[in-house]
């Protein structure tokens, strides 16, 4: 999945970078446990190539 250009929506209607928070791990269909997550800040996305 790829996500880009994530902000808040003020009261105003104006949008705000969405720059810190939460990070959720979903699972489908069966419980999955995580060890040893590390988390690694990235300056680009990878190009996606479509076929």
């Amino acid at each position: 999945m790829e996500l880009r250009d994530l902000s808040v929506l003020n009261d105003d209607g104006s949008r705000t970078a969405l720059t810190k928070g939460r990070i959720q791990f979903q699972s489908e269909g069966a419980e999955t446990l995580f060890r040893r997550v590390t988390l690694t800040p990235i300056d680009r996305l990878p190009r996606i190539i479509v076929r």
